[in-house]
């Protein structure tokens, strides 16, 4: 609890009670308006989010936040323990880092979507992505979604919010 509330106020612009999801007042270009961030939490309670990364922090930092929106969120940090691991049509978003030992999170996705072609999936990076030799490499992906270390709550939660909510 003491790291959940830690993690909050690091990462969040306003006070807020930690066991309830209530929205607070933010002032936004001077109006006092409702963050909608803050009613995420019951929009998506229940989802389940599968959290890949070999960074124990990222992997920390990421739970719980997600958590604290209401998500389920399970995490791995090993490429091939997940892989072993992974229940097909279970999680509606992976969150996949590129760079881990033994496996990357490109052939990661590969493999997973062998066995869920319909799952989303989210690669995290600290570097800069080149697409075009993305491309080249991996011509079959499908590369829609990136998440780059560090990231903001809020841009974290609007990425997220956005890859649910697409078809």
């Amino acid at each position: 609890m003491i790291i959940r509330i830690i993690v909050n106020l690091f990462f969040f612009p306003c006070w807020f009670e930690v066991r309830f999801q209530i929205p607070c007042r933010i002032k936004d270009e001077g109006k006092d308006t409702y963050n909608r961030y803050l009613k995420l939490g019951t929009m998506y309670t229940g989802k389940r989010i599968l959290i890949v990364d070999d960074d124990q922090d990222i992997i920390l930092s990421f739970k719980v936040t997600l958590e604290d929106y209401g998500f389920k969120v399970d995490t791995r940090n090993d490429a091939l323990l997940a892989l072993s691991q992974f229940k097909p049509r279970f999680y509606d978003l992976l969150l996949i880092d590129i760079r881990m030992p033994n496996m990357s999170g490109f052939e990661l996705s590969e493999k997973i979507r062998e066995a869920d072609p319909d799952v989303k999936i989210c690669f995290i990076t600290a570097f800069d992505i080149y697409y075009e030799s993305l491309l080249e490499e991996y011509p079959n992906m499908d590369f829609n979604c990136f998440i780059k270390k560090p990231i903001s709550t809020q841009a974290l939660l609007e990425r997220i919010e956005l890859e649910l909510s697409s078809a």
